[in-house]
């Protein structure tokens, strides 16, 4: 039963939440144990009202528990009682908040990261900068044989999963990531081992992914067709940048096909703090085209 409600399987009986099936009082036991509790009384009951002599007998009303409000879980929670059931996530992805990101920062799939990674001994691998991101699927924290620290982090995104190590000083600066539901962003790049032609991935920072936008983002750039700039459009940018004031710059590309036109307008003294609410607005509107200059 635990399985099912882990899964989602009573998410049809809408004025119950998945985490009021475990909640508890101090002192009281948990909704899951007076349900299996009741559910027990009540087939005892019928069993025995079947099989009494006269079998309309009325037996005494049973009344069901009352499951108690909660907080709901969060959607990590959510999706990782999923996957340990079911194998997977039924709910989306803990990632499906961050398509803005994914697609705007110049962030590698872990697939084509590994594909480097593995053909690294045959075709060296280029020593550009990548960014990889994901969700923190497994976290541990271990010693060498001298004594130190040094950490090992598994990632998984969209395309696949892949490993990072943390050693010495990278240990000291970011193992308070190396936890599990965490959605990070990895820097770094692929360089030669020391003394060595033996290549390996060398990690330069490592942050939340929640950051890239407000932190990374240099300037935003919205190219679009005239006819799509409407009074809804202009209130939204304008109170979004008096809501949200920074530094990175934001600029219009407008184009007239059919006049062969295009105007310029950017941002100059006053800039904006790239957030949530522009980034679901941008991805809402496919009639904007978005570019995102990083820092």
């Amino acid at each position: 039963m635990e399985s099912l409600v882990y899964s989602g399987a009573f998410d049809c009986f809408k004025d119950v939440h998945r985490a009021q099936y475990f909640y508890q009082l101090s002192g009281d036991v948990s909704a899951m144990d007076k349900i299996t509790k009741f559910g027990a009384v009540f087939q005892s009951q019928a069993a025995n009202a079947t099989n009494t002599l006269f079998g309309d007998l009325q037996m005494p009303d049973i009344v069901p528990p009352k499951l108690l409000p909660c907080p709901p879980w969060s959607l990590v929670e959510q999706l990782d009682f999923e996957k340990e059931v079911t194998g997977m996530f039924m709910s989306g992805h803990p990632l499906d908040n961050f398509k803005f990101e994914l697609t705007h920062y110049n962030i590698t799939p872990l697939s084509e990261y590994n594909e480097i990674k593995n053909a690294m001994n045959v075709t060296p691998p280029s020593s550009r900068q990548m960014r990889l991101a994901g969700l923190v699927i497994d976290a541990q924290h271990r010693l060498t044989k001298n004594g130190k620290n040094f950490g090992i982090l598994n990632m998984e995104d969209f395309s696949g999963k892949s490993e990072f190590m943390l050693w010495s000083e990278d240990y000291v600066k970011y193992n308070n990531y190396l936890e599990k539901g965490m959605i990070v962003m990895v820097e770094g790049a692929f360089r030669t081992r020391y003394n060595t032609d033996q290549y390996e991935f060398r990690l330069t920072r490592l942050h939340l992914l929640e950051t890239v936008k407000s932190v990374l983002t240099k300037q935003v750039i919205l190219e679009l067709a005239p006819q799509f700039i409407d009074k809804n459009f202009v209130e939204f940018i304008d109170h979004n940048v008096k809501s949200f004031p920074g530094m990175t710059s934001l600029k219009f590309n407008i184009s007239d096909t059919i006049r062969s036109t295009k105007i310029c307008l950017s941002t100059l003294e006053k800039g904006f703090t790239m957030n949530d609410e522009m980034a679901v607005y941008l991805n809402d509107n496919k009639h904007i085209d978005v570019s995102v200059i990083t820092a």
